[in-house]
C-alpha cells in the first residue's frame, strides 16, 4: 500500500506550481468548519459537482460589499447605497466591458473599492 503525497509540503507544492502557504491556510479552514458542524451536530456532506451550493456560499459572503452598476466607473453598494469604484489592480478595471454587478471586501468607504469577481443577480435572488 502507498500513501498518497503530502499536499501540504512545500516540494509538493512546488512540483506542482501550487501556493504551500494558501493550501496550508484552507486545511486548517476546513477543520475549523468542521469541528463547528461537528460541535452543533449538523451533517458533514460534500457538494460534489454541484458548484452552485459554492457560488451560493461565496455570494452569502459577500453581500455586505455586493455593489451594482450605476454609471461610467461608478457603482452603488447593494445594501448602504454608498458610491463605490472598481480599484486599478481589478482583474476587472479596464476589462473592456462592465459587469452589472461586483462583489468583494471594502477598503474604505464613502469611496469603497472592490476587488472582486462579477456576480450574476441570479446567484443572489434564487438561494432556497
Amino acid at each position: 500500500m502507498t500513501l498518497a503525497p503530502p499536499r501540504h509540503r512545500s516540494d509538493w507544492c512546488d512540483r506542482h506550481f501550487l501556493h504551500g502557504k494558501g493550501l496550508r491556510k484552507a486545511k486548517e479552514v476546513r477543520q475549523q468548519l468542521l469541528d463547528i458542524m461537528t460541535q452543533h451536530k449538523l451533517p458533514i456532506a460534500s457538494c460534489g459537482h454541484d458548484w452552485d451550493v459554492i457560488r451560493k456560499a461565496i455570494c452569502s459572503a459577500y453581500f455586505q460589499n455586493a455593489a451594482k452598476f450605476k454609471s461610467v466607473g461608478e457603482y452603488i453598494n447593494c445594501r448602504t447605497g454608498m458610491p463605490c469604484h472598481l480599484h486599478p489592480s481589478s482583474a476587472l478595471y479596464g476589462l473592456g466591458y462592465t459587469p452589472d454587478y461586483i462583489g468583494e471586501r471594502a477598503a474604505a468607504a464613502p469611496l469603497s473599492r472592490f476587488r472582486s469577481p462579477p456576480l450574476s443577480p441570479q446567484s443572489t435572488t434564487s438561494w432556497s
